[in-house]
């Protein structure tokens, strides 16, 4: 019975591996976790771009109309 039971205990190095994996799923959760946040801020600023050059263009119609 005993040795039955130290059978069905995983291995030192079951243990090491599992805990390795742990560790190397954490840290590409992290990563994750900063690209999406520096995606983010590239969509925030983009989207302002975006807003001058609308704001620029409706402008330069606006001259334009005068003009007309």
């Amino acid at each position: 019975m005993t040795q039955r039971l130290i059978a069905l205990r995983p291995s030192p190095l079951a243990l090491l591996r599992r805990a390795l994996s742990a560790c190397w799923l954490r840290y590409r959760i992290r990563e994750a976790i900063k690209d999406e946040r520096a995606l983010q801020r590239q969509i925030a600023h983009d989207t302002k771009q975006a807003d001058a050059y609308r704001g620029a263009i409706e402008a330069m119609r606006c001259e334009l109309a005068l003009l007309e």
